[in-house]
């Protein structure tokens, strides 16, 4: 899928969201249509260069309005023209300029300046963050593969195939080997596998032969839920409420739990359209969950009171979970309880 498809905004939004929080290209567009002004009236002389450098900036502006395409460091080139441009032409008519006039020329150099002042600090704490809360992940994730007794795989309930496989690069950098990550790893080596959630966003660029993404050899499995043993990740950046992530973080073992290194208040949580995305209420928290729930695949080979497979549809009678020693055991509801075994990854049986 485009990129451009994949981060379309409605107009409108780009619009307000370009006003809101980057005003400086806007002024740009507005002094250059008084400098092609009075270039018409032949009041002032053109200068190829800062004019070109002008009018390429605003070029800059209308294709990203025109793409749809909203964030914070898109129009990080244009805010650099229109700094050099306006203050230019202010320091070579400063001493012609009324008292009014430098006023104003103040109070619009004093917004910019927050502006971009605000955002840059917004997206550095964002970053710090990020890194912080990755590097900790991936220390915890070391630990149980270093003390393994079966294969490692991680699952991402909420992260879609880019970010799952930019973390699995980050893992393998880290001297954990990720499944697909390099050529050169020796195939009878374990590898930490990755899988991801089928009920990820629509956004989700997936390859058919099982890549995250698909210029990446990273590769991901495609599950409906995590299986007992698998690490459930939450990521800083996912868009997960506290109740959905507390779905994850409340049936299994909580191996790490980490909080940003530089809170963001919330009165800046409106700056996110500078990472071009929305904020939920647990933003910037991550965690590693050991899971010890049956698997929600786990239906499928369960017999039922004929001695057939019975399917994930609930047909012939609803599943609910409960724990016995440390393994989820199916149990009947509304009909005579009757033996079902399942045989989990330490082949332990249990009976109703």
């Amino acid at each position: 899928m485009d990129y451009n498809l994949i981060h379309h905004v409605p107009f409108v939004d780009v619009l307000l969201g370009y006003t809101r929080w980057d005003f400086g290209p806007w002024l740009l567009v507005a002094v250059l249509v008084g400098r092609i002004y009075l270039m018409l009236r032949h009041r002032s002389a053109s200068c190829l260069l800062w004019d070109g450098l002008a009018f390429g900036a605003v070029a800059y502006l209308l294709a990203y309005v025109y793409l749809g395409m909203v964030s914070g460091y898109y129009l990080a080139p244009a805010d650099l023209i229109t700094i050099l441009y306006i203050g230019r032409i202010a320091v070579l008519s400063w001493s012609e300029i009324r008292r009014g006039g430098k006023i104003a020329i103040a109070a619009l150099g004093s917004i910019i300046f927050f502006q971009d002042a605000l955002g840059s600090t917004f997206f550095v704490f964002v970053e710090k963050d990020i890194i912080q809360a990755n590097a900790e992940i991936a220390s915890a994730v070391r630990v149980q593969f270093e003390h393994r007794i079966q294969n490692v795989r991680l699952f991402f309930p909420f992260a879609n195939g880019y970010e799952i496989m930019e973390f699995g690069a980050y893992l393998n950098y880290r001297g954990i080997p990720v499944d697909g990550a390099t050529d050169d790893t020796p195939p009878l080596l374990d590898k930490v596998r990755l899988a991801k959630s089928t009920n990820g966003s629509s956004d989700e660029r997936t390859d058919q032969d099982g890549r995250c993404i698909d210029y990446s050899r990273i590769r991901c499995e495609l599950v409906s839920g995590p299986a007992p043993g698998d690490l459930v990740i939450v990521l800083p950046t996912d868009i997960a409420s506290r109740l959905q992530v507390s779905m994850y973080r409340d049936k299994g073992e909580l191996l790490l739990y980490s909080k940003p290194l530089l809170p963001i208040p919330n009165w800046l949580h409106s700056l996110s359209v500078y990472i071009n995305r929305q904020i939920p209420d647990r933003w910037m928290d991550a965690s590693v969950t050991k899971w010890t729930q049956m698997s929600s695949e786990a239906p499928s080979v369960v017999r039922g009171i004929h001695g057939r497979a019975e399917g994930n549809d609930g047909s012939v009678f609803a599943l609910l979970y409960r724990r016995v020693q440390g393994i989820e055991l199916l149990k009947s509801s509304g009909v005579p309880e009757v033996p079902i075994s399942y045989t989990g990854p330490s082949d332990r049986k249990g009976s109703t």
